[in-house]
């Protein structure tokens, strides 16, 4: 699956027509420069977390500081998504940023919970 970009509006889908959507990203430049807000919705598995490294790396090679991961909307999320959030994390922190999930779904914030990110990844109340 290779995700399509609206570039008018900066959302993105992976899958070739409606039927294969499997996560859904939507990404807005948030107060101050670097710093952004990716609105994740649908099933973040093995397919959807490929779809969300591929919306969001490049942010973070370009040079973001700061991205706030809003997942209220996400149903399934498996390992590989937990896999990509940390990586994207990690690569942040390098180059002197964070990530944050924000509103996690019940099924985002059990898996970050048993593996141990949630602490790190939480955003501060």
């Amino acid at each position: 699956m290779v995700p399509a970009t609206n570039a008018a509006t900066g959302a993105a889908r992976a899958g070739s027509d409606l039927d294969e959507q499997r996560v859904w990203v939507c990404i807005a430049p948030d107060a101050g420069p670097g710093r952004y807000l990716a609105v994740v919705r649908g099933d973040v598995d093995v397919a959807g977390a490929t779809a969300l490294t591929s919306v969001l790396s490049p942010l973070v090679d370009a040079g973001a500081r700061r991205l706030r991961c809003e997942m209220a909307a996400v149903g399934f999320f498996g390992a590989a998504g937990a896999r990509t959030l940390a990586r994207l994390a990690e690569d942040l922190e390098r180059q002197g940023g964070w990530l944050t999930v924000e509103r996690p779904s019940r099924s985002v914030r059990r898996v970050l919970a048993l593996t141990g990110l949630w602490p790190l990844l939480a955003a501060s109340a």
